[in-house]
């Protein structure tokens, strides 16, 4: 397994890393109480509600998930950060840290959350560089990883989409737009000029636990969920001063 070659290789992404059932366990169930605090803070009603059939309850979803509502407390960070996955990564890409877009807490961890059938809850394709780019804070380091985990998915109906070797070229029209949620109004989006329809991405048949690991230059954007279920991941970025730019 050699996750940092393809990741700075000619792929500019891995799935070589799977969590250990124990560890894919500890991160739902770290999602989940933060899931159920907050919905049940607004809707009583709600407090037996599975994460995975969330889709069928009637909430104001925008509102109620925020990207701040959807952070990992330092607390769940340090548990996560002790996991044989960690150890995993640290070796491949030598000692590093998590970084903090949001300025919440120290090192950031975050969830999202893609109903079935919505359009509006995935992203269109994007590289992490252009936030940067965008003024969404600065580079925190030279080597720049991004780890994207499912919790709960379906293969083939929902999940993550890359453009394979998209991270080489470093010219991609895009630009940017204010996104809705007002307390974001202050940063740029990235949204790609460039027709989807030629840049072929290509879905990742990535069952729970199964980590795409990938080039911060790397076209990807998450998939409309098709499923039955409501898809669920974890995500957050690694930084040191070392390796390849």
């Amino acid at each position: 397994m050699s996750i940092k070659g393809d990741v700075f290789g000619d792929k500019g992404y891995s799935t070589d890393l799977k969590l250990h059932e124990g560890e894919l366990g500890l991160l739902e169930s770290c999602i989940k109480a933060q899931f159920e605090e907050t919905m049940w803070d607004k809707y009583v009603n709600l407090r037996n509600c599975d994460i995975g059939d969330y889709h069928l309850h009637q909430v104001e979803h925008a509102s109620l998930w925020i990207k701040k509502s959807r952070i990992l407390s330092p607390l769940n960070v340090e548990m996560i950060k002790q996991l044989n996955f960690m150890k995993v990564l640290e070796n491949e890409f030598g000692p590093f840290k998590i970084s903090n877009e949001e300025r919440i807490y120290p090192e950031e961890i975050y969830w999202r959350i893609v109903r079935p059938y919505e359009m509006a809850d995935v992203g269109t394709l994007h590289a992490d560089r252009w936030f940067w780019d965008l003024g969404h804070g600065k580079k925190p380091g030279k080597q720049c990883v991004k780890i994207w985990i499912p919790i709960r998915c379906q293969p083939g109906h929902n999940g993550l989409k890359v453009v394979p070797g998209s991270h080489k070229k470093k010219d991609w029209k895009y630009h940017g737009e204010h996104p809705s949620a007002d307390y974001r109004a202050h940063y740029m989006k990235p949204v790609i000029d460039e027709s989807e329809e030629d840049l072929k991405p290509i879905p990742l048949m990535t069952e729970p636990g199964r980590c795409v690991i990938f080039n911060e230059d790397l076209l990807h954007g998450g998939m409309f969920n098709a499923g039955t279920q409501t898809r669920i991941s974890l995500e957050f970025l690694i930084y040191n001063d070392g390796g390849v730019e």
